[in-house]
């Protein structure tokens, strides 16, 4: 049997075919699109059948049923062709640059400016299934794959520089994460490389590592009569939208993952407003949250998160799904989307009222009239898309906005104890919408432990060093979470040696320094260099050959209830985490770049080594953690 792609179309003989996307729902399902997570089987099935009833799971595909009429080929389904495209657009584009028509006898593949292709999965049909009591197959064949592998490829994390309001676009993200992009193009802006070096390639850009957008298209290998396999030249599938995230639920535990009613949106953000019944949630696990401080449910809302004042890289990672209110069947376009803050004295007194904004600037696009989120209003265009906002101390103080969008900054005082943070959208008609709930940050205003600094570069040099060791990583949610550890941080040193026997030096013999016939001195002129033909003992025996070292840190958190703790389990488990450190190299940075990197912390990749959980206090379930780790970066050492 051979494969054969090329002569005239082909068609499937008297094909009748129908198709299901059926993982799991993840998260809430909307207007025919749902949000998916990739670490979950993600199963697309396409169903073959015949007119005549003649094709059961019971009967093979034949040759003999393949016949030629007006030059074109029919026959029998052998394979299915499942071909995956993957795209960063928001889902009102997604037919921009598709173009797959089943109607037409050949279609051309979908726009790499919006649709990559990531995968073609070959697929045979599905083992037979049999009736329980009669024993009869089904009708038609079952073709069904499971593409959550190729997503998960797509998936990774995307950071935003530290001290930055958002990410540089939705699509293209931040700081991405996934393999490295080669980058060896030097070339002007007309592309010739004698022109001189532009300084931002286009040829090493990624896309947004935390979300996307996936379709799929088939073809068809059918048999022709004389057992050769042809695949069709004409699309006879594709799916609809599937929207995914980097996510990892806990099957059995999670309830996020097995809602299913229309209530309960929880994630996908946008359309619907919080109540005290219905959460609506950052893409966190952290139980910092309620509907208000006076409707809390204990599991949810367990403590205040601690936030330092020189905090400049606290996140919120948010799925806005629309940027408008459904409300008896009509969709209102939100006048002014934003982060609404709002800070509290001693004994949870209402203080100030601030508000951030930076992720709308990604959202121009559907925005009219009036200044951007200020006066127009947002389409009715449906989103799916992340979106990240900074809500740190120093952030807020310096980029606060009024109701207006008019600066104002440092509403978080001295006396402020405790700040709240939910996403506000602002109808034209003034109403306000809570479209999520509130998240409570708590003022940490302890002492630096002044014996230590993991991140303190060098002493005297005008650096702010970054108190104890702080932590981001990618949570479970496909966001990014952050915690400060202080107590007992403790850093070393761990060395490994290879060594080799190399020829010792002449230890017996000495070169002298005089001609052995005169006894004259010989000039030191006619020396080459310092070396000896005897008597050189600076060298030889053993030897080092290569020094392996690794810097080590060990740190302790502070006590934490059972439910805070279950939370930051996720960064023993995380792929992906972070230190946050001042050093010179980011200094550089900064005044290299201050447009891409305008802060002097960086964040510098770890891998988490040993985590020990301690009893504190039982009765009162009190843990805490002690987290070791070492720097992704090996120390760097000379090879001999």
């Amino acid at each position: 049997m051979g494969y054969l792609n090329t002569g005239n179309f082909k068609r499937l003989q008297d094909m009748y075919i129908e198709w299901t996307h059926y993982p799991k729902y993840a998260f809430r399902n909307f207007t025919f699109s749902s949000l998916y997570s990739a670490n979950l089987p993600a199963l697309f099935g396409v169903v073959w059948y015949k007119n005549d009833g003649s094709v059961t799971e019971g009967v093979e595909s034949s040759a003999s049923n393949s016949f030629i009429s007006s030059g074109t080929t029919h026959g029998d389904v052998v394979n299915v062709n499942f071909y995956v495209w993957a795209s960063r657009s928001p889902r009102y584009a997604h037919n921009t640059g598709f173009g797959l028509d089943p109607s037409v006898s050949s279609s051309t593949l979908p726009d790499y400016q919006y649709w990559k292709l990531i995968g073609k999965i070959k697929k045979s049909r599905d083992i037979s299934n049999r009736h329980y009591q009669t024993g009869t197959a089904p009708q038609g064949h079952r073709f069904t794959i499971d593409y959550s592998e190729l997503v998960q490829d797509q998936l990774s994390y995307c950071l935003c520089p530290i001290n930055k309001g958002t990410w540089k676009s939705y699509k293209y993200g931040g700081m991405n994460g996934g393999l490295q992009v080669q980058d060896n193009v030097v070339a002007g802006n007309s592309g010739n490389p004698t022109a001189g070096g532009h300084p931002i390639s286009e040829y090493n850009v990624t896309e947004n590592g935390s979300y996307v957008m996936i379709r799929i298209g088939c073809t068809f290998d059918i048999i022709d009569a004389n057992g050769f396999i042809h695949e069709t030249t004409k699309w006879r599938i594709f799916s609809s939208l599937a929207h995914f995230i980097n996510s990892t639920p806990t099957i059995g535990e999670d309830g996020w993952y097995y809602r299913g009613t229309s209530n309960n949106t929880w994630f996908a953000i946008g359309q619907h407003i919080v109540s005290s019944n219905n959460a609506i949630r950052f893409l966190t696990n952290c139980p910092n949250h309620s509907f208000s401080l006076t409707t809390i449910h204990q599991e949810n809302h367990v403590f205040n998160k601690p936030v330092r004042t020189s905090e400049a890289a606290e996140f919120l990672q948010f799925h806005l799904a629309y940027a408008y209110r459904r409300e008896n069947g009509i969709n209102i376009g939100y006048k002014t989307l934003r982060m609404k803050i709002e800070t509290f004295t001693a004994g949870n007194v209402s203080q100030n009222v601030v508000y951030v904004d930076d992720f709308t600037d990604t959202l121009t696009g559907i925005y009219s009239g009036g200044t951007h989120n200020y006066g127009g209003v947002y389409s009715t265009d449906s989103l799916y898309v992340n979106q990240i906002q900074n809500i740190s101390p120093i952030y807020i103080n310096a980029n606060g906005k009024n109701d207006s969008g008019g600066a104002l900054t440092n509403q978080i005082t001295s006396t402020t104890v405790l700040y709240s943070c939910h996403l506000e959208g602002k109808r034209p008609d003034g109403t306000l919408d809570q479209l999520t709930d509130k998240y409570y940050y708590e003022m940490d205003r302890e002492e630096t432990n002044q014996a230590y600094y993991l991140s303190k570069p060098v002493a005297n040099r005008g650096h702010l060093p970054v108190d104890y060791v702080r932590f981001h990583w990618l949570n479970r949610m496909g966001g990014i979470d952050s915690y400060t550890a202080k107590r007992d941080v403790v850093e070393s040193l761990s060395v490994s040696k290879d060594t080799i026997d190399r020829k010792k030096p002449r230890m017996t013999m000495n070169q002298a320094g005089f001609f052995h016939t005169s006894g004259n001195s010989i000039p030191y002129d006619d020396f080459i260099n310092n070396t000896m033909r005897g008597g050189d003992f600076y060298k030889g025996g053993r030897e080092v050959m290569n020094v392996n070292a690794e810097r080590a840190v060990s740190v302790y958190t502070d006590p934490l209830q059972k439910r805070v703790a279950k939370w930051l389990e996720e960064i023993i488990t995380s792929p992906n985490v972070w230190v946050e450190k001042q050093t010179e190299a980011a200094r550089i940075n900064q005044q290299a770049n201050p447009q891409q990197r305008n802060n002097s912390r960086e964040y510098i990749p770890i891998i988490i080594t040993n985590s020990d959980i301690t009893t504190v206090d039982q009765s009162q379930g009190l843990v805490k953690f002690n987290i070791e780790f070492v720097y992704s970066f090996a120390q760097n050492t000379q090879r001999n």
